[in-house]
């Protein structure tokens, strides 16, 4: 396993980008653009975007959801949640 490694988009990027509604994990059907100077985690095959948790993928991921959201709530940076804790 490679390290992980912080880098920085000299050049904007056409990317899918997942995303989360409720408990499923989808992926964009289109690119979005990645603007140049956002920072993105990557071990050498996977990346994510540093500020969002977003994975990045140059081909096309299913899936996808039947309607998707506005690119501006893709840009959103929501607060993490921590794991969930079982019921006492």
């Amino acid at each position: 396993m490679q390290a992980l490694r912080r880098e920085r988009l000299e050049q904007p990027k056409l990317a899918h980008v997942s995303y989360r509604i409720g408990d499923e994990v989808y992926f964009t059907s289109r690119p979005v653009r990645i603007g140049a100077g956002e920072y993105v985690l990557t071990d050498g095959q996977k990346t994510i975007r540093e500020r969002c948790g977003n994975i990045i993928s140059v081909d096309p991921v299913a899936p996808a959801a039947a309607k998707e959201p506005p690119l501006d709530q893709l840009d959103q940076v929501i607060a993490p949640v921590g794991p969930r804790r079982s019921d006492r």
